[in-house]
């Protein structure tokens, strides 16, 4: 998803967690290794405004995965996962497991090994750099990865720190006050 939120709170979204109308994400609950629902990191709750592109996108997946799952006489509730899959065994609807798309990204390394390392939680960097790189502070970003500390969200942003014309403009505007005072 583009929340920059864990994998593991994204794999423990139910549909109860996302209210369309309003356009929110409540972050509530995380998986542990073994699959088990656990709180979220800090047990902080976290509601995400979602632009309109997300809802569009999580209002057809909805549509989506009802008519699938009513294809094998599953009615989806307010309590279904929003990511499940089909094991090697057959069983359907099973919540993906927490090294789901770690298996998935590693898969697609082997068949393709030109392609740079990546794991789930590069994604989170990766939001953190171009959020920034868009504008938004290490403040906003901090308080989007539900980071306690803004130091550790400093470490996410893989971009070198920029600083604007208007350093160097009040600089300049500084030097050229000092010059008209000396002459």
């Amino acid at each position: 998803m583009n929340l920059g939120d864990r994998k593991s709170e994204s794999y423990a979204l139910q549909w109860k967690h996302i209210d369309l109308k309003e356009g929110t994400i409540l972050l509530v609950q995380s998986k542990d290794k073994i699959g088990n629902l656990t709180a979220t990191k800090g047990r902080k709750n976290t509601k995400f405004h979602l632009p309109t592109s997300l809802i569009e996108l999580l209002t057809r997946w909805k549509k989506e995965q009802a008519k699938e799952l009513l294809k094998v006489c599953i009615k989806q509730t307010s309590d279904q996962f929003l990511f499940t899959y089909t094991d090697r065994k057959g069983n359907i609807n099973v919540p993906v497991h927490i090294d789901y798309l770690n298996y998935r990204i590693n898969s697609v390394k082997r068949r393709h090994q030109h392609l740079a390392h990546a794991t789930p939680h590069k994604l989170r960097h990766t939001f953190s750099t171009l959020a920034y790189e868009g504008g938004a502070s290490t403040e906003q970003i901090s308080r989007a990865l539900t980071h306690s500390d803004t130091k550790t969200t400093e470490v996410y942003v893989n971009t070198p720190n920029i600083v604007d014309l208007s350093t160097y403009e009040k600089f300049e505007q500084r030097l050229q006050q000092a010059n008209v005072q000396i002459k």
